[in-house]
């Protein structure tokens, strides 16, 4: 007899994927999970304010998580490069510059920060996809991302020299943002 509830299905292909080391397929089936975990992860370790979206229609907007002082998070979840092409149709809206990579990019203002978990030991990817305790949160502000070869929209990956200077930052970079964003609402 088949179980009712999805939480036995998605159990074993999680444990599949664990098994295979498949890191795409894992973050695939982590995302909304990692949403989840970069919300404890903050509300634990800084003094932003998490609030609940307003809008439900999360295929409008491209940001996960917002703050009471409307600071927008974009949530990502990488254990290699830490690339930031988004899944979204091609369609007229995301027609030339938009996708000139081939991937769709995100525009300027989508999000505030974008916030990775990656893995503590790039070489360890076992640990990372086993424990939560094999993670890293990483934070980087929407404008270290801007692709000044393609105005207006964000680079479909993040440079080393970024991740270099953000990496270690996280609780500094958000409150920081987030401390801009109630100058700006007050």
């Amino acid at each position: 007899m088949m179980n009712k509830s999805w939480e036995p299905y998605v159990l074993v292909a999680l444990r599949k994927i664990q098994q295979e080391q498949n890191t795409r397929e894992f973050g695939k089936l982590v995302q909304h999970g990692n949403e989840e975990l970069q919300r404890d992860w903050i509300n634990h370790n800084t003094n932003l304010d998490l609030v609940d979206r307003e809008d439900e229609d999360h295929n409008q907007s491209s940001y996960d998580l917002i703050t009471s002082n409307s600071l927008r998070i974009q949530c990502k979840i990488r254990s290699g490069d830490l690339h930031l092409e988004n899944t979204r149709r091609h369609s007229n809206k995301n027609a030339g510059a938009a996708s000139r990579t081939g991937h769709t990019a995100y525009s300027v203002g989508e999000a505030d920060v974008y916030v990775f978990t990656i893995p503590k030991d790039k070489k360890d990817k076992k640990s990372f996809m086993q424990s939560t305790e094999g993670v890293e949160i990483l934070a980087i502000p929407e404008h270290a991302l801007m692709d000044d070869s393609n105005p207006g929209f964000l680079k479909t990956r993040v440079m080393s020299d970024v991740l270099k200077e953000y990496r270690g930052r996280a609780i500094e970079v958000l409150e920081s943002l987030d401390q801009q964003r109630r100058g700006q609402t007050t």
